[in-house]
Parts: C-alpha cells; structure tokens; sequence
C-alpha cells in the first residue's frame, strides 16, 4: 500500500460525515454530535461513528440494565463445556493455603478444588487450573464464554464478528458457531449480547481466536452458509468474509491511552482524527490523505483497516492490499 489509498468502505462512508470549519459540530448522517473544541469533537465524532460505521447499533443501551437472566442461562446451555483447564503464574501462597494467581491481569483466588496438582505450590510458579467456561457479565452488555488449553499461544489475536439482528438468531448461532469451535480444539473467547434489546449489531456475537487457533476462520462460510438466524451487514473497519461475517486484527497502537480501546472504538476514533484535521486545515491534503494519515499514525493500514499495519497476512481473508501502480 502506498501514497493516500484508502478501503473502499472507508471512502464510501466519508460522504456521511460534515465537520464544520470550526470543528465544534459534525453530522453523520442525520446524527449530529457537538463538542467545546477540536479534541472533544473528535471523540464525540468517533463515538458516533463507532456506532454508525461499525457497530450499526440503533440506540444506546444503558449500562447496568442490559442483562436478561433468562436469556443469560439459554445461552449458558448452548456452551458445550462448562469447564476448562487454564495455566496461569502464582502470584502468593497465603498462611491458611490459599493459592493466589494472576489471571487476565488480576490477581485473584483460586478457587478451592480448582488446582489440578496436589503438590503445594510456590510463589513464581505456574498451576494449572480448572476454572468455569461460563463468564457473564465480564464485559458489559455481554455473556463471555472462554476454552482455552493451558496457556494462550503468542501472537496477534484475530476477531470474528457476527451481525444478529434478533434473539432466537442470537441463541442460535451462538450454539452452531461454539460447538464447532469445540470440535476443531479452537482456543477462543467468545461473547454474545446478553440484552436482546440491543439487537440489531454488527458486533453481536464477537470470537477471539488465539493466534494457534486461526486456521478455524476458514470454516465459518460453510459452517454458516444459508443459516437462517445470520445478518448480512458488517463493519465499515473489518474484512467481510461472507454477509453478516467479518474479521480483523486486534489493534496493535503503542501511543498512550489507545490499548484501552476496542476495535471498533479504536478505528472509529482514527477516522475521526483525519476528518477534524481536515475539516480544520482544508488547506492541508486531501480529505482522504488526511483520515489515510490518521490511520498509519495509529498503526491501521489504510486500504485494509481490518489489519494493523504490522499484522500478518491471511491469504485470501485479511491480507494486505498489493501496492498501487
């Protein structure tokens, strides 16, 4: 990829969005959002992009009133197992033997019968644990499940979207898509709406496929051809592999603030960098150079958004566009 190359839904949304010259209001669409200054605009308009281009979410769900428990325990059934074995470091050994170990980033108790040696262990070491597959409320407005086989391979973690627009779909292609991630061995997490009040979005069902499980994105155009409950829209920012499917790359950006953000947050707020600054400098480039710049800044590939731009290529699914000529 060279010069201001820019992904074809990427140019196709630019046509939405009006930043006024003074960069205090912009549209997107009929959605107009405001801000005191040119840095407020920006996140203003990265949210709302966040919700036009990617998610295609109708409304904003409050938090703390998203979860359904009847729907939660319909999709806790769907789970194909209900344990697994994770490896993790111990962190201390308390006086009464408590085992305590540090899981995705925090430090937590071990659960009571959930070590699999019976040799006491030490402070530095790692254990083994068997630990419930099923999280809900992990993520917010979310029910996570998570198969994983001792400790997560290294290396860049691929996302897998899914657009569900109502809840019998929601249910059913959370059991298709988990099953056949359980019978492949695939070491996943993977995370459903849990309020269908939400529905319709792009993002409902979201896999997180660990970089020895990637392969397993080569079977979800069979495994969900002509499936009834599947969507057709998918993300401005991901690479579609079927309607209602796509897939990207976890954002790789090492400026302060950014590891904080989602994927979806992550491209949306790039995008709305370049638009300001245009807005702002119309004097400066292009409308496409300037959102084209913002993304490299931010370690996006331009003509392929789905990819960092130092992710690896995916024959035929998520490569990097060739060099123009």
């Amino acid at each position: 990829m060279t010069g201001d190359a820019l992904c074809p839904d990427l140019v196709a949304t630019l046509p939405q969005v009006r930043v006024d010259p003074l960069c205090r209001k912009a549209t997107v669409g009929e959605d107009e959002v405001t801000g005191a200054n040119a840095r407020e605009l920006v996140r203003a308009l990265g949210h709302q992009l966040y919700r036009n281009a990617h998610t295609g979410a109708i409304a904003a769900t409050a938090r703390g009133t998203d979860r359904d428990h009847a729907l939660e325990r319909r999709l806790a059934e769907a789970v194909p197992r209900t344990t697994t074995t994770i490896t993790v470091p111990v962190l201390d050994v308390r006086e009464d033997g408590t085992v305590v170990v540090e899981r995705d980033g925090l430090r937590v108790a071990a659960e009571p019968g959930s070590l699999r040696s019976t040799a006491p262990p030490r402070r530095g070491e790692t254990v083994d644990l068997d630990v419930s597959t099923v999280r809900p409320a992990v993520s917010p407005g979310f029910f996570l499940t998570a198969q994983r086989h001792g400790t997560r391979a290294p290396g860049p973690v691929l996302r897998v979207y899914l657009h569900l627009v109502e809840l019998d779909a929601m249910t059913a292609v959370w059991r298709t898509v988990l099953h056949a991630l359980h019978a492949k061995g695939a070491s996943h997490l993977a995370k459903v709406l849990s309020g269908p009040e939400a529905l319709p979005r792009r993002d409902a069902m979201v896999v997180y496929l660990d970089a020895d499980s990637i392969d397993f994105v080569a079977h979800l155009p069979e495994l969900l051809d002509d499936h009834p409950g599947l969507g057709t829209e998918t993300s401005a920012f991901a690479k579609r592999v079927r309607p209602g499917v796509a897939i990207a790359w976890e954002p790789a950006d090492p400026r302060p603030g950014m590891g904080a953000l989602s994927f979806g947050q992550h491209r949306a707020l790039a995008l709305a960098t370049g638009l300001v600054r245009h807005a702002a400098e119309p004097g400066g480039g292009s409308r496409i150079g300037r959102v084209a710049e913002a993304l490299r800044e931010a370690n996006i590939d331009p003509a392929a958004p789905a990819r960092n731009l130092d992710s690896p290529d995916l024959p035929g699914l998520c490569a990097s566009a060739p060099a123009e000529r």
